[in-house]
């Protein structure tokens, strides 16, 4: 009835990206991200959809960017490891 107690049945999705924080590795982050620049972004969300982005850098930390993200005109928060491709424009 569960995977690991959550009460999911069924088996686990294959290719998947794993969501587990503890994960995160920072020699995964290729590129430098500078707050205030805008960069044109190849991003994978948690769910495995990839998608190119135009992001304006508000802040980055060690994990995630926060950014407007002009195709959502939103602010919104990207995990670095996901991020693929960076271009500045």
């Amino acid at each position: 009835m569960c995977r690991t107690c959550k009460g999911i049945s069924g088996p686990a999705p294959k290719g998947k990206i794993q969501k587990d924080a503890n994960k995160f590795k920072k020699s995964a982050v290729k590129y430098k991200l500078e707050e205030g620049n805008t960069y044109q972004i190849s991003y994978v969300n948690a769910s495995g959809w990839a998608s190119k982005r135009e992001i304006a850098v508000k802040s980055v930390d060690q994990k995630f960017v926060k950014a407007y993200d002009s195709i959502t005109h939103e602010n919104r928060t990207f995990r670095k490891d996901r991020i693929k491709d960076s271009k500045k424009i």
